[in-house]
């Protein structure tokens, strides 16, 4: 298994933090915002990924702890 450098798995940890808070950011303004324009599985689908997309942003957190430890930054 080829293991990335720990300033690679900084950079993918970050863009993966990034990515999920947008993401829930988007759902919480759909299922909140316009919730009277959406369907009924629609509205299931967005507040299922409000509750997974937090699940994964830590699982990124974690990951960014993990290669801030690897590259000796954090303790």
């Amino acid at each position: 298994m080829i293991t990335p450098s720990p300033s690679k798995l900084l950079k993918i940890a970050n863009s993966l933090m990034l990515l999920t808070a947008i993401i829930t950011a988007i759902a919480v303004y759909f299922v909140y915002g316009i919730e009277e324009k959406l369907t009924m599985v629609q509205l299931i689908g967005g507040h299922i990924t409000i509750m997974i997309m937090p699940a994964l942003f830590k699982l990124s957190y974690v990951l960014r702890l993990i290669s801030l430890r690897s590259a000796g930054i954090a303790e």
